[in-house]
Protein backbone atom coordinates (compact mmCIF):
# COMPACT_ATOMS: atom_id res chain seq x y z
CA UNK A 1 0.00 0.00 0.00
CA UNK A 2 2.80 2.37 0.93
CA UNK A 3 4.59 1.79 -2.38
CA UNK A 4 1.38 2.41 -4.32
CA UNK A 5 0.93 5.76 -2.58
CA UNK A 6 4.56 6.65 -3.29
CA UNK A 7 4.16 5.91 -6.99
CA UNK A 8 0.94 7.95 -7.18
CA UNK A 9 2.49 11.10 -5.74
CA UNK A 10 5.97 10.85 -7.26
CA UNK A 11 6.90 14.01 -9.13
CA UNK A 12 3.74 15.88 -8.13
CA UNK A 13 3.88 18.16 -5.10
CA UNK A 14 0.18 18.89 -5.63
CA UNK A 15 -0.76 15.20 -5.35
CA UNK A 16 1.67 14.82 -2.45
CA UNK A 17 -0.17 17.66 -0.71
CA UNK A 18 -3.51 15.87 -1.16
CA UNK A 19 -2.11 12.66 0.31
CA UNK A 20 -0.39 14.65 3.07
CA UNK A 21 -3.73 16.26 4.00
CA UNK A 22 -5.33 12.84 4.31
CA UNK A 23 -2.41 11.47 6.31
CA UNK A 24 -2.38 14.47 8.66
CA UNK A 25 -6.12 14.08 9.21
CA UNK A 26 -5.68 10.35 9.92
CA UNK A 27 -2.77 11.13 12.29
CA UNK A 28 -4.92 13.66 14.19
CA UNK A 29 -7.76 11.14 14.57
CA UNK A 30 -5.38 8.41 15.76
CA UNK A 31 -3.64 10.74 18.22
CA UNK A 32 -6.98 12.02 19.51
CA UNK A 33 -8.08 8.50 20.39
CA UNK A 34 -4.88 7.70 22.25
CA UNK A 35 -3.77 5.30 19.53
CA UNK A 36 -0.26 5.12 18.24
CA UNK A 37 0.34 5.87 14.61
CA UNK A 38 1.83 3.12 12.49
CA UNK A 39 5.28 3.57 11.02
CA UNK A 40 3.78 3.43 7.53
CA UNK A 41 1.71 6.56 8.23
CA UNK A 42 4.80 8.39 9.43
CA UNK A 43 6.69 7.18 6.35
CA UNK A 44 3.93 8.57 4.10
CA UNK A 45 4.00 11.91 5.93
CA UNK A 46 7.77 12.08 5.53
CA UNK A 47 7.68 11.08 1.86
CA UNK A 48 5.02 13.65 0.97
CA UNK A 49 6.73 16.51 2.82
CA UNK A 50 10.00 15.59 1.08
CA UNK A 51 8.33 15.73 -2.35
CA UNK A 52 6.69 19.06 -1.57
CA UNK A 53 9.97 20.38 -0.16
CA UNK A 54 11.86 19.56 -3.35
CA UNK A 55 9.54 21.65 -5.57
CA UNK A 56 7.63 23.97 -3.23
CA UNK A 57 6.86 26.60 -5.86
CA UNK A 58 4.66 24.13 -7.73
CA UNK A 59 2.40 23.82 -4.71
CA UNK A 60 2.64 27.32 -3.24
CA UNK A 61 1.88 29.04 -6.54
CA UNK A 62 -1.11 26.82 -7.26
CA UNK A 63 -4.62 28.02 -6.36
CA UNK A 64 -5.10 24.70 -4.49
CA UNK A 65 -2.53 25.83 -1.94
CA UNK A 66 -4.87 28.50 -0.60
CA UNK A 67 -7.45 25.85 0.30
CA UNK A 68 -5.31 23.39 2.24
CA UNK A 69 -6.21 22.77 5.88
CA UNK A 70 -4.10 24.44 8.57
CA UNK A 71 -2.80 21.08 9.84
CA UNK A 72 -1.42 20.34 6.38
CA UNK A 73 0.17 23.78 6.12
CA UNK A 74 1.77 23.24 9.53
CA UNK A 75 3.20 19.89 8.40
CA UNK A 76 4.66 21.54 5.31
CA UNK A 77 6.18 24.64 6.93
CA UNK A 78 7.53 22.58 9.85
CA UNK A 79 9.47 20.34 7.50
CA UNK A 80 13.24 20.70 7.43
CA UNK A 81 13.07 19.57 3.81
CA UNK A 82 11.30 22.67 2.50
CA UNK A 83 13.69 24.32 0.03
CA UNK A 84 12.63 27.94 0.55
CA UNK A 85 13.97 30.90 2.47
CA UNK A 86 12.00 31.57 5.64
CA UNK A 87 10.93 34.99 4.33
CA UNK A 88 9.24 33.31 1.37
CA UNK A 89 7.60 30.72 3.60
CA UNK A 90 6.22 33.56 5.72
CA UNK A 91 4.82 35.31 2.64
CA UNK A 92 3.06 32.15 1.50
CA UNK A 93 1.63 31.53 4.99
CA UNK A 94 0.38 35.12 5.15
CA UNK A 95 -1.17 34.82 1.68
CA UNK A 96 -2.91 31.60 2.79
CA UNK A 97 -4.23 33.22 5.97
CA UNK A 98 -5.46 36.33 4.15
CA UNK A 99 -7.24 34.21 1.55
CA UNK A 100 -8.96 32.07 4.17
CA UNK A 101 -9.92 35.15 6.19
CA UNK A 102 -11.35 36.82 3.08
CA UNK A 103 -8.99 39.79 3.43
CA UNK A 104 -7.48 41.17 0.24
CA UNK A 105 -6.40 44.54 1.63
CA UNK A 106 -2.61 45.13 1.79
CA UNK A 107 -1.18 44.55 5.28
CA UNK A 108 -0.39 48.23 5.93
CA UNK A 109 -4.06 49.11 5.33
CA UNK A 110 -5.69 46.43 7.48
CA UNK A 111 -8.47 47.52 9.78
CA UNK A 112 -8.55 46.06 13.29
CA UNK A 113 -11.37 43.73 12.16
CA UNK A 114 -9.27 42.46 9.22
CA UNK A 115 -6.29 41.95 11.53
CA UNK A 116 -8.46 39.82 13.85
CA UNK A 117 -9.86 37.83 10.92
CA UNK A 118 -6.38 37.02 9.60
CA UNK A 119 -5.16 36.26 13.13
CA UNK A 120 -7.71 33.43 13.41
CA UNK A 121 -5.85 31.64 10.61
CA UNK A 122 -2.30 32.76 11.39
CA UNK A 123 -2.34 31.98 15.11
CA UNK A 124 -2.18 28.17 14.84
CA UNK A 125 0.47 28.31 12.09
CA UNK A 126 2.80 31.17 13.09
CA UNK A 127 4.57 29.13 15.76
CA UNK A 128 5.72 26.71 13.07
CA UNK A 129 7.35 29.36 10.88
CA UNK A 130 10.99 29.87 11.86
CA UNK A 131 10.61 33.58 12.54
CA UNK A 132 14.10 33.88 14.05
CA UNK A 133 15.53 33.18 10.57
CA UNK A 134 13.68 36.08 8.95
CA UNK A 135 15.72 39.20 8.21
CA UNK A 136 15.00 41.89 10.82
CA UNK A 137 13.88 44.45 8.22
CA UNK A 138 11.44 42.02 6.65
CA UNK A 139 10.26 40.97 10.10
CA UNK A 140 9.55 44.60 11.03
CA UNK A 141 7.76 45.34 7.75
CA UNK A 142 5.90 42.10 7.02
CA UNK A 143 5.54 40.00 10.16
CA UNK A 144 5.19 42.25 13.19
CA UNK A 145 2.45 44.45 11.65
CA UNK A 146 0.12 41.44 11.56
CA UNK A 147 -0.15 41.66 15.33
CA UNK A 148 0.06 37.86 15.55
CA UNK A 149 3.56 37.44 16.93
CA UNK A 150 3.49 36.61 20.64
CA UNK A 151 5.20 39.37 22.66
CA UNK A 152 7.84 37.03 24.12
CA UNK A 153 8.82 35.85 20.64
CA UNK A 154 8.89 39.39 19.31
CA UNK A 155 11.27 40.40 22.12
CA UNK A 156 13.46 37.36 21.48
CA UNK A 157 13.65 38.23 17.79
CA UNK A 158 14.55 41.81 18.66
CA UNK A 159 17.41 40.58 20.84
CA UNK A 160 18.59 38.11 18.19
CA UNK A 161 18.80 40.79 15.52
CA UNK A 162 20.70 43.34 17.60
Amino acid sequence: CEQLIYSCVEGSPSKACQVLSSAVSKKRKMTGTGGTRPRSLQAILTHCTRLIGESPAELFQSPKFLCIPSDTLIAIVSSDQLCLEEEQIWRYVLKWAQYNAGVDTPLREWSEEERLQVAKYLSPVIGHVRLLLIDSRIFAEEVEPTGCVPMALSLEIGRAHV
